[in-house]
């Protein structure tokens, strides 16, 4: 399961639906606006996954030192 693909799925259908819906220059800038949020998205999706694992890691390791 990529996360990062389901999010960018969803922008997509987001960004589609608010086309549809409004006229002019408004559609654009949603448009616009949901991009960069997918770029940053994107961008950061592996620096969070790299840190969740890592602090998944320090825990089990932690529980193991504790555990007699």
């Amino acid at each position: 399961m990529d996360v990062s693909n389901d999010i960018l799925k969803a922008f997509c259908n987001i960004c589609a639906r608010l086309y549809k819906e409004e006229q002019g220059a408004s559609a654009i800038e949603y448009v616009l606006i949901a991009a960069v949020v997918v770029a940053a998205v994107s961008t950061l999706s592996g620096t969070i996954t790299t840190n969740i694992t890592s602090v998944g890691t320090s825990l089990t390791n932690a529980v193991s030192a504790a555990t007699p």
